[in-house]
């Protein structure tokens, strides 16, 4: 799968072209690495294509938590829709970031 990456409201923004899953794992981990090393300080990763998250894909998120914290930058996970936003809370992810049903809304957190 192929990630789309914009920028809008000096927020940059990744944008999944489907579901996030272990095909696409190491693709998506290295494209949040790159737009954090570039110096992009809010990052929203965009869901609105997904259905659905699995395990390797939250792990992607998760190996890139102490580069974003180091660069003291912030990611905000957008257009989630409510089974991906049910699994973010399970997990935990809605205590370390925003996690907003839209794109739109993730542009103002």
């Amino acid at each position: 799968m192929e990630f789309e990456v914009t920028t809008t409201e000096g927020r940059r923004i990744i944008a999944s072209k489907g579901d996030v899953l272990h095909t696409c794992a190491e693709e998506f981990a290295r494209v949040i690495r790159e737009q954090v090393e570039e110096g992009h300080q809010v990052i929203v990763l965009d869901f609105s294509k997904a259905s659905m998250i699995d395990s390797a894909g939250i792990s992607s998120i998760v190996a890139n938590i102490g580069l974003v914290k180091e660069r003291n930058a912030r990611i905000i996970l957008g257009g989630c829709n409510p089974t991906i936003q049910k699994v973010f809370q399970l997990i935990g992810f809605k205590q370390h970031f925003a996690v907003t049903g839209t794109l739109a809304e993730a542009l103002k957190a």
